[in-house]
């Protein structure tokens, strides 16, 4: 009879060795059932920092964008757990990088509210985010962006970088707070400069846009 890979713990995912798995799956193991906390096997092993439990899984046609219990998947278990080489690995296959969990937060709030993140491994990784079709203006349900839980955290470069990739500065959350509101609020002077700065660039734009319609209405 066929072993139930949703029968598995997070020990077992984390201790098993990669032959035992292989096994299981020559057996016939289901390997997207879910187990105990509605878990695959991918997700435990993504958690448990087990790349190469997690690469022979995804070789073999894991489902990467399962939702446990809480609505996270094997990408995000990974992110809040500084498994950064599986985040990458994950991403390479293809995991839904906007998916929600039942807070509403994505894998890419973690990564900005993630104060153990160093700031060239947290630009590397939002670099990987975006190329994977990230997006950045995503609200949880709270209204809260990736970029005001970088602004929150104090990474400057971290905020920098999601402005630069097109993060709006006027969003706004569901007690009416701007990235611009929480920085005051924290006093980060830097960070208030980033943004100040992008909304004023925003503001000469439109002005210029204006100006150029106005212009346009007067040859009509």
């Amino acid at each position: 009879m066929a072993k139930n890979f949703g029968r598995m713990s997070i020990r077992d995912v984390k201790l098993s060795s990669l032959q035992k798995l292989i096994i299981l799956i020559n057996s016939g193991a289901n390997i997207n059932v879910r187990g105990q906390s509605n878990m695959t096997a991918l997700i435990m092993a993504a958690r448990a920092g087990n790349i190469e439990i997690v690469e022979e899984l995804l070789k073999r046609g894991a489902n990467t964008d399962k939702q446990d219990c809480d609505g996270e998947t094997a990408i995000f278990g990974a992110v809040v757990n500084d498994h950064w080489r599986i985040v990458s690995k994950l991403i390479d296959y293809g995991a839904n990088v906007n998916i929600q969990d039942n807070y509403g937060w994505t894998t890419l709030m973690a990564v900005a509210s993630n104060n153990l993140v160093e700031c060239t491994k947290g630009i590397k990784i939002i670099d990987e985010f975006i190329q994977a079709g990230a997006d950045i203006n995503i609200q949880n349900n709270h209204g809260w962006t990736a970029l005001m839980f970088a602004v929150m955290n104090g990474h400057p470069k971290m905020v920098d970088k999601f402005i630069q990739a097109g993060a709006s500065v006027n969003i706004q959350n569901n007690i009416g707070q701007t990235a611009l509101d929480i920085a005051r609020e924290y006093d980060y002077t830097q960070i208030v400069e980033l943004i100040e700065h992008k909304i004023a660039e925003l503001k000469k734009i439109e002005l210029e846009r204006s100006v150029e319609i106005h212009n346009v209405s007067r040859w009509l």
